[in-house]
């Protein structure tokens, strides 16, 4: 009787393990499905690190530096004062160059009084002109009709002539007056492009921030000559920070 019951209880002791290795084979296969799905949409990596942009500010004007208003290592916001180049020689060229505009203004003025003038010298021309013209034709008439002499009539021709060279006269002042006015105006227009000019470079002895961030190796001292063009100043831009990372 226990011989029989032995032999009864091996089937099942056979069917519980043949389980448990298939429940552990479906677990691998169930973990091996999820890491692949996983894995196929999710990307890791221990190899990342956070930069950001270094802004190398540089002066647009060549000056000494007489201010530095920042630190070292400083949290700036745009639009700070981070240095000042020496404005004295920016602002006497910008004296200079409003002297000169004035001065043009001044001419071109009087070159439009001047023509001014000759347009009055051409039209008593003209009306001497226009008389000496009737008068020519008097004398013409009467010394043709013997009652008037020759002499008259020469007389008469010599003043037309002279008449007819005085509108031809002031005509050439006129033409001369135009073109002085507009030599005048090109100058005038040049010596405000100049004194722009001018005071744009005073506008930049001042340096300011051009974005948020922080200051960098920051090296310039008072004294020192800022160079149009060459980085003076570097920022560390706040709002350019970013993760870069080596999959």
């Amino acid at each position: 009787l226990s011989h029989t019951d032995s032999t009864k209880q091996e089937p099942k002791a056979e069917t519980s393990t043949g389980r448990r290795v298939l429940y552990a084979l479906a677990a691998v296969l169930g973990l091996f499905l999820l890491w692949e799905g996983v894995t196929s949409v999710v990307a890791y990596t221990d190899d990342a690190y956070v930069r950001s942009d270094l802004v190398a500010f540089s002066p647009e004007v060549t000056g000494h530096v007489v201010g530095v208003h920042v630190l070292d290592n400083q949290i700036v916001r745009r639009g700070d004062l981070l240095i000042t180049i020496d404005p004295v020689p920016f602002q006497l060229a910008v004296d200079a160059r409003k002297a000169a505009l004035a001065a043009t203004i001044a001419q071109a003025q009087a070159d439009r009084d001047t023509a001014i003038a000759a347009q009055y010298r051409l039209a008593a021309a003209e009306a001497a002109a226009k008389l000496a013209n009737e008068n020519q034709v008097r004398a013409a008439q009467l010394e043709a009709d013997a009652f008037a002499s020759r002499q008259a009539l020469d007389t008469a021709n010599e003043v037309q002539r002279r008449a007819s060279a005085e509108v031809d006269t002031a005509n050439a002042e006129i033409a001369r007056a135009q073109r002085m006015i507009a030599l005048s105006e090109a100058a005038s227009a040049k010596a405000q492009a100049e004194l722009a000019t001018a005071e744009w470079n005073l506008s930049r002895t001042k340096m300011y921030a051009p974005v948020d961030g922080s200051i960098n190796n920051l090296s310039v001292r008072v004294g020192d000559t800022a160079r149009a063009d060459s980085p003076l100043i570097g920022i560390v831009d706040a709002n350019a920070f970013r993760i870069i990372a080596n999959y």
